[in-house]
């Protein structure tokens, strides 16, 4: 089923609605630590820019929607889809662009810079994304950067290879779910995250594929820094990778 879009001559009018700056969605379920030690970093890259925090609180039981008084709370009181979770969020986002961020992601030094960096230089940008870097010695599986190749059978048939250079800036598939910047009146108009894939977890790639079929200038990869933090723990992370227009 093809998924046709409105008039694109609404887009300009839906971009208006938008103060210029950053809206961040994090979806969290019981994440109370992992947010206690995302926030502070992401409140430090987002000073100087017009921004809010927004946080999904998918049916925590531990306390999470109390403890955050500075960022905006979307109470669920049973838990969602990450679709549903990250709709939410996107539909009560204020700025020109909203960050979809999973609970467990340190940010470096520059990440939104270097994100909205790419809406500059790309004229229609839909998303930049980042490189996820795990703790050594756990497989990489989202990155901008990635390859359909097995070195055995038994291999899972995606893997993340690390960016060589040059790679800053080249156009990816997709930008991941978890650490991606989209241009937010692009995003509503698709109609957000489509929620029919439940319980699976590709939404993300769907989007990239429906923009691709709508030839959308869509997702640029973008040289950066991202650390994942695994069950509370937090990596030192290294240099990103973001993702270009399709």
């Amino acid at each position: 089923m093809k998924w046709l879009l409105p008039a694109r001559d609404r887009s300009a009018a839906a971009a208006a609605r938008f103060e210029l700056g950053i809206s961040v969605v994090i979806p969290s379920r019981n994440g109370k630590e992992l947010l206690e030690a995302a926030l502070p970093g992401l409140e430090r890259e987002l000073r100087g820019i017009p921004s809010e925090i927004i946080i999904v609180d998918n049916g925590s039981s531990d306390g999470t929607a109390a403890h955050f008084p500075r960022a905006t709370m979307e109470v669920n009181a049973e838990p969602l889809s990450f679709a549903r979770a990250v709709n939410r969020g996107i539909r009560r986002a204020r700025y020109s662009h909203v960050c979809l961020l999973n609970n467990d992601m340190i940010v470096e030094p520059g990440f939104f810079r270097e994100l909205l960096s790419a809406f500059d230089r790309v004229p229609n940008l839909f998303c930049a994304t980042a490189q996820i870097f795990l703790p050594p010695g756990v497989r990489r599986e989202e990155t901008g950067k990635a390859v359909m190749a097995q070195n055995t059978a038994k291999d899972f048939p995606v893997r993340c290879d690390l960016p060589i250079e040059g790679e800053d800036g080249s156009y990816v598939l997709y930008g991941s779910g978890g650490c991606s910047l989209y241009e937010t009146a692009k995003l509503i108009e698709l109609g957000g995250v489509r929620e029919l894939y439940e319980p699976a977890y590709v939404e993300d790639l769907d989007l990239g594929a429906i923009l691709d079929d709508q030839a959308l200038n869509d997702v640029e990869a973008v040289q950066f820094g991202l650390g994942l933090g695994n069950l509370g723990q937090i990596p030192a992370s290294g240099r990103g990778w973001t993702a270009g227009p399709l």
